[in-house]
């Protein structure tokens, strides 16, 4: 059979290009980028987590960032369903992606700019998926309930809500 890979697929059901695994790597939570024909991913193999981006138009992975160190003081555990989620800022200059492994100050959500490999972290413990907004601005849940907005240029998070009330409701 094929060996494992992202096909991506034009809306007439064409294959256009495909993403091959090399070795034991594996590929999770791709996101193309809202300004460039670029796909954002999680990538896992026996070196390590990194994200990495790949251009459509040159066939290629055209940069890569490793995630933080993970503790050695956390126990093995599994996340949910969006562990590794990837998603771009708006302007498609950055990747932001949620970590939970590390010693304190590495925990929250990353944003890494392509062009320059400069990360920043928006600190805050057991930080969700993100979510661009506007300019700067990353949405993300965090410590369970908590909704928490902070800005892509690094720093510390404001919250939003602490669950206990809906910070909305969407009638029927």
């Amino acid at each position: 059979g094929d060996a494992p890979a992202i096909i991506i697929y034009d809306a007439g059901g064409t294959e256009i290009q495909r993403i091959g695994f090399e070795g034991t790597a594996w590929y999770g939570s791709p996101r193309w980028s809202p300004a460039a024909n670029l796909i954002a991913m999680h990538r896992q193999d026996e070196s390590g987590a990194r994200y990495t981006v790949y251009s459509v138009d040159e066939a290629r992975f055209v940069a890569e960032s490793e995630t933080p160190k993970v503790s050695d003081r956390i126990g093995g555990r599994c996340g949910g369903g969006d562990m590794w989620q990837t998603d771009w800022s708006r302007d498609g200059q950055r990747v932001l992606y949620s970590f939970t492994w590390g010693d304190t100050g590495a925990n929250g959500i990353w944003s890494w700019d392509v062009a320059t490999g400069e990360r920043r972290v928006i600190v805050a413990a057991g930080a969700g998926s993100a979510s661009a907004g506007s300019g700067t601005t990353v949405m993300f849940g965090a410590s369970v309930q908590h909704i928490f907005i902070g800005s892509s240029d690094g720093g510390l998070p404001r919250i939003v809500t602490d669950g206990a009330q809906p910070a909305w409701f969407v009638g029927p």
